[in-house]
């Protein structure tokens, strides 16, 4: 299984910009209960691209908090995002 298609179906519905963020860093933070065949997956370069093409499929539902939602507030948590030019 694909680190998507793992995240997809186990967010079918998507997920807000802000628990977007927070999946993307504790993915690359820690494996904990994650199956055994992704965390290999779950790099700081293979974690950008998963992101960005979650994002760009419609993945990412729209920030609806401008401060949260620029690249300057909150660029740690962001950063897997917009790595790709999310």
């Amino acid at each position: 299984m694909e680190l998507q298609e793992y995240i997809s179906r186990a967010f079918p519905e998507g997920l807000s910009y802000n628990d977007t963020a927070q999946l993307c860093l504790r993915l690359y933070c820690t494996s904990d209960g994650v199956p055994s065949e992704l965390p290999a997956r779950c790099t700081k370069n293979n974690l950008p691209e998963v992101f960005s093409r979650l994002a760009r499929n419609g993945f990412v539902k729209p920030c609806n908090d401008e401060y949260r939602c620029t690249r300057h507030a909150g660029a740690p948590a962001a950063t897997c995002i917009y790595r790709d030019g999310f």
